[in-house]
């Protein structure tokens, strides 16, 4: 926890946190004085350290949680009275029941996970608690107002456990626990259950699970990360700080940067620093992007990558610094299989993936990813739970409303690289949204602080032994 002190200004920590907090950027600070294979092996093994931490935070989950690879076993947790997860959606398959998404956090969760979700069928359990009586009741689901699949569902579902109504959620409107909760009430058979099927006693008892599980579903939002894989191709120069061939001296020795740097830049546009990626730097002077540039000069992608600007290295100590955010990891795409539950069942479509930045996006194919256009669905990969059975990954992260995603590598031998990029990209989210919070934190003067501590200075040792 970080204490604001009147003595000092900056923040004071316990010891232990101190230790964390700098071996947490310090192992993840690539020397930028070795050669560039020394470079990218320590990048490889920066990689192998992402995904082993976030392989371990998803084996922890698995632990608690339903198995992402089996739709049979979530319906049954949600059957259970107290069982971890409160709802649970499938694809319209009575023999397969192909999982498509659960949670623990209720009807709110639920209703984002609908609209995601359409064509699916499922379970919601809903508990409600007064003094010393409890009351719970199932309510079969579905999201597709028409399905050939419909009967068989029916039958299906109901072996699980003996449900108290069935009611179709198309939208977000019709998925609300008022709704659940009348037709409950309707559905009752004597005055005892009726009184404790009231929105008073349910959430009660939602109030409860909810301050014990938190809302890790917030985590994704607070990252503000962008996608677009081609951000050199579109971004502008800004203007004002044309870089030419100088006469101008340089004084003193400037620290060096490699492509894919985090910096933080000062714009003149915006009068602001802002997030920054080092893109290029170059050995000799040369023309780049219609700007005469001396040696040294460095590239800096800006603004969401929306502005750059060439530097050269006199400007660039005043302008750009270090930045305590991680490395961007390395992005992967490949052809995969993607599973849809569509009015007929659930099907397996071929698409074009791309892990990028923390983000799982797909298109339908190459051409329309190349050409810049929307992908079908991109999702944040902060919290991720994934299970691999054959060549078919199932995914779940905590920004998406619960919704289980399935896929398929179409190239056997890429499976397995897959699986640890996923990882590693997790992680790299972790640190992103830890980063993140620690900056909103820090403010005013303690900002150089986690810049010291983001670039592995000899200052940031110094810096926390004076806050000890």
């Amino acid at each position: 926890m970080l204490v604001d002190t009147p003595e000092s200004g900056f923040p004071t920590m316990v010891e232990p946190q101190i230790s964390m907090l700098a071996a947490q950027f310090s192992r993840d600070t690539v020397s930028r004085t070795t050669s560039q294979a020394e470079q990218d092996t320590q990048l490889e093994k920066l990689a192998e350290r992402r995904a082993g931490r976030a392989r371990l935070r998803g084996l922890e989950k698995e632990g608690h949680y339903p198995s992402l690879c089996s739709g049979e076993e979530a319906l049954k947790e949600v059957a259970k009275p107290g069982g971890v997860w409160d709802w649970a959606l499938v694809g319209p398959m009575p023999e397969q029941l192909p999982l498509a998404g659960g949670g623990y956090k209720g009807v709110e969760e639920l209703k984002l996970a609908v609209e995601r979700r359409t064509h699916s069928f499922g379970l919601l359990r809903m508990t409600f608690s007064c003094v010393d009586r409890e009351l719970t009741k199932l309510i079969q689901l579905q999201t597709a107002e028409e399905s050939t699949a419909a009967i068989d569902m029916d039958r299906s579902l109901s072996a699980h456990a003996p449900v108290a109504v069935r009611l179709y959620v198309g939208c977000q409107e019709d998925c609300n626990a008022e709704r659940f909760i009348e037709a409950l009430h309707q559905a009752a058979t004597s005055d005892e259950e009726r009184s404790l099927l009231t929105m008073s006693c349910y959430m009660d008892d939602c109030t409860r699970s909810g301050a014990e599980s938190g809302d890790s579903s917030k985590l994704s939002k607070q990252l503000s990360l962008n996608l677009t894989s081609n951000w050199s191709d579109t971004a502008k120069h800004e203007t004002g700080s044309v870089v030419q061939a100088s006469r101008s001296v340089q004084r003193k020795r400037v620290k060096g940067y490699t492509p894919g740097d985090r910096v933080e830049v000062l714009s003149n546009r915006h009068g602001k620093w802002m997030d920054g990626e080092v893109l290029e730097v170059v050995t000799e002077s040369c023309i780049k992007d219609g700007i005469k540039v001396r040696a040294g000069s460095t590239k800096v992608l800006f603004n969401d990558g929306a502005h750059f600007k060439w530097m050269s290295p006199v400007q660039f100590e005043d302008l750009v610094r270090p930045s305590s955010k991680p490395r961007f990891p390395a992005s992967l795409t490949s052809n995969l299989v993607m599973e849809v539950h569509t009015i007929s069942g659930s099907w397996w479509v071929r698409t074009y993936g791309e892990l990028n930045r923390g983000f799982f996006q797909w298109w339908h194919s190459q051409e329309e990813a190349e050409a810049g256009g929307p992908p079908v669905d991109c999702v944040n990969l902060l919290g991720l739970r994934q299970c691999l059975e054959g060549r078919t990954l199932r995914l779940q992260v905590d920004g998406a409303a619960g919704s289980v995603y399935a896929c398929k590598v179409v190239d056997e031998y890429d499976v397995a690289s897959w699986v640890e990029a996923l990882w590693t990209h997790a992680e790299y989210c972790q640190e992103e949204f830890e980063v993140s919070n620690a900056e909103r934190t820090c403010n005013g003067s303690n900002a150089d602080y986690l810049h010291m501590v983001g670039y592995g200075s000899k200052a940031t040792h110094k810096f926390l032994m004076t806050m000890a």
